[in-house]
């Protein structure tokens, strides 16, 4: 489930659109697949990148998506090659 609301509601959003989600749900630190964790003990008021989060499936949803509109394979493939994660 986590995975089809990454990919309708973060995939589907344009460059530069931000979004807020709020989630009425126990334990949803992945409910949308993000690559950030919040510890709310009080002590920390920043979100942070997770250490260990996977970004294969969010670089094959790119993929996909680049390819569904148009983009040429040779150039899918260099986006996936220059592709940095910060």
């Amino acid at each position: 489930r986590d995975d089809t609301l990454f990919k309708n509601f973060v995939g589907g959003l344009k460059e530069g659109v931000f979004a807020t989600s709020v989630m009425d749900c126990c334990h949803s630190g992945t409910v949308l697949d993000l690559p950030y964790v919040f510890i709310a003990d009080g002590e920390h008021e920043e979100m942070a990148m997770s250490p260990d989060f996977d970004f294969g499936p969010l670089l094959g949803m790119a993929q996909t998506l680049l390819a569904q509109q148009g983009v040429p394979p040779q150039m899918v493939a260099l986006c996936m090659e220059k592709c940095t994660i910060m």
